[in-house]
């Protein structure tokens, strides 16, 4: 059994010898470390200790309620998504049939994730800007004007955030469905197995 197993890694959809470096590093690295990165990026969001001491400055100096409230919600978020990375992991360690969707699925969510948590995030911080009394004899003088490059620093972040994050979900969906087009026999033949013991 474990020679068959073997031979399935090795041989593709079109009897062509394939390499398995890369299904191995994510069933035995890359995933995992997506699921304790998200758990704990997740329980830092929900804490409010993501920014590294500067919580409070962002929040209150900066008069950002809405984003704490944002911040709170995507820490959930990210503790439920690194949650559900462990069943993709469990399901490409097996082999199982959908194991390949549920890796494609993850990478779609990174690239929304990205998208939506970025624009929220900035739409909070540019609605407080305008509608905070604090700032409004500051908008004539940029240069001169500290609280505002601020904010503007804060949203240029969350825009980076999220373009990283978008990069990442596309390049690694990809990547992967390349990768993995050429292998989908690994994970057919392993259920006809099962199917014949």
């Amino acid at each position: 059994m474990e020679n068959l197993n073997n031979k399935m890694l090795d041989v593709g959809s079109n009897n062509e010898v394939l390499g398995d470096k890369w299904y191995k590093f994510l069933v035995y690295f890359g995933i995992w470390f997506g699921v304790a990165t998200n758990i704990i990026l997740g329980i830092l969001y929900i804490s409010g200790n993501v920014y590294l001491g500067a919580s409070s400055f962002i929040y209150d100096d900066l008069h950002y309620p809405a984003l704490e409230n944002t911040d709170f919600i995507y820490g959930i978020y990210r503790v439920i998504f690194g949650i559900f990375l462990i069943f993709v992991g469990l399901s490409m360690l097996k082999r199982k049939v959908d194991a390949t969707s549920l890796l494609y699925g993850s990478s779609i969510a990174v690239i929304l994730t990205g998208f939506t948590y970025s624009f929220i995030s900035a739409s909070n911080v540019a609605g407080s800007l305008i509608t905070n009394p604090i700032y409004d004899t500051v908008w004539t003088s940029f240069i001169s004007s500290y609280p505002l490059r601020k904010t503007v620093m804060v949203e240029f972040g969350f825009a980076l955030y999220g373009f990283v994050m978008i990069a990442v979900g596309v390049t690694s969906l990809v990547w992967n469905m390349l990768y993995f087009s050429k292998r989908e026999d690994w994970f057919e033949k392993k259920k006809q197995v099962k199917v014949k013991k």
